[in-house]
């Protein structure tokens, strides 16, 4: 309906081009998926899931010291509920695990066609890397931001561009046996959402670059920022799976409230607290101030002072024959009630 390709990986609206992306921790779990179930064949070689099966089971066997110690059985055969996690997807397709099989091709471990399947494995760890930046340098240079002004940022886009013809040739090999006279789909629909990922964020990096835009942090191009913040705006309304528009506007302009009222975590400034600050104080003599800012004293400073009356050191006060009034002290500033400080 609106026209969009890997060749054209935009609509128009409003006289803008709107990028189309997929999120790219999904089509790493949908490639995953795939993976599990079928060898797939690219440009290069063939890629099986058993020879990642192999290895976790050559290497769980010594347990004093593991080549690939984040691999469990959660990332072998994970259930339903397992494939929902990203990181069990990406902690296959890691750098780790590309030189642990190929150190086990070294040793004999595994057969030579496991170096294809660690061809893959880094490649497919390259990309998500590219696209899944969250600043502008990292110690893994594909993890920084895409940018014109750095070397690591023009890697990046070295890497995305060297990505599609690999991507064009993604195949899924399905046997004979199990199409059951059925249509083979040789291409998932993750492999073309991937070649549309990478072409659209190398047109979006582009049409960035003529709005004098300096870097561009793919991360932000996922969807994992739209869903924590569903999730917040459904738990607020005590679990309201669909709260309304109304509603969601409540709760987002609370939480921006909330946001803004908080110290940022790098503020050289501690935070005060509200029971210290609050305490009303109704007395300033000369005893009393020493006390409440006396710490080495043995009176409690959040000692509860009892309330004075201020006399008024005026002649008119001696009308009707009474005694004067002894003069009182002056206040001090420092000791004024919070309700005198307080803004009206």
């Amino acid at each position: 309906m609106l026209k969009v390709s890997p060749e054209r990986p935009y609509f128009s609206y409003l006289d803008r081009e709107v990028f189309f992306v997929y999120d790219a921790p999904h089509i790493i779990k949908c490639i995953r998926n795939n993976l599990i179930k079928h060898d797939i064949n690219f440009d290069g070689g063939t890629a099986s899931w058993s020879h990642i099966k192999a290895l976790y089971d050559i290497d769980s066997k010594d347990k004093k010291a593991r080549a690939v110690c984040k691999l469990t059985n959660k990332n072998i055969s994970p259930n339903s509920f397992d494939k929902m996690k990203v990181k069990y997807a990406t902690q296959v397709f890691s750098q780790s695990v590309k030189a642990a099989m190929i150190t086990a091709v070294g040793t004999g471990e595994l057969p030579k066609e496991a170096l294809e399947t660690a061809d893959f494995i880094g490649n497919m760890d390259e990309i998500f890397n590219c696209l899944n930046s969250r600043s502008l340098f990292d110690a893994n240079p594909l993890r920084c931001g895409v940018s014109n002004h750095t070397p690591q940022g023009k890697q990046v886009i070295e890497r995305l561009s060297k990505a599609l013809p690999w991507v064009e040739n993604l195949k899924k090999i399905v046997p004979e046996k199990q199409t059951k006279g059925k249509r083979k789909q040789n291409k998932p629909p993750c492999f073309h959402g991937l070649k549309l990922t990478i072409m659209s964020v190398l047109q979006l990096w582009k049409t960035v670059t003529e709005e004098k835009f300096n870097f561009l942090l793919t991360n932000r191009l996922t969807q994992d920022v739209l869903e924590h913040e569903f999730a917040i705006s459904r738990m607020q309304g005590g679990f309201d799976r669909n709260p309304s528009a109304m509603k969601f506007r409540q709760n987002l302009r609370r939480r921006i409230q909330v946001t803004l009222m908080k110290p940022p975590s790098t503020s050289n400034c501690e935070v005060d607290d509200v029971e210290e600050t609050l305490i009303t104080v109704t007395q300033s003599p000369q005893s009393n101030q020493q006390r409440l800012f006396d710490t080495d004293g043995e009176e409690d400073v959040e000692q509860e002072l009892e309330p004075q009356t201020w006399g008024i050191d005026s002649e008119f006060e001696n009308e009707g024959g009474q005694e004067p009034h002894a003069p009182s002290p002056k206040p001090d500033l420092a000791v004024h009630t919070l309700e005198n400080c307080s803004v009206r």
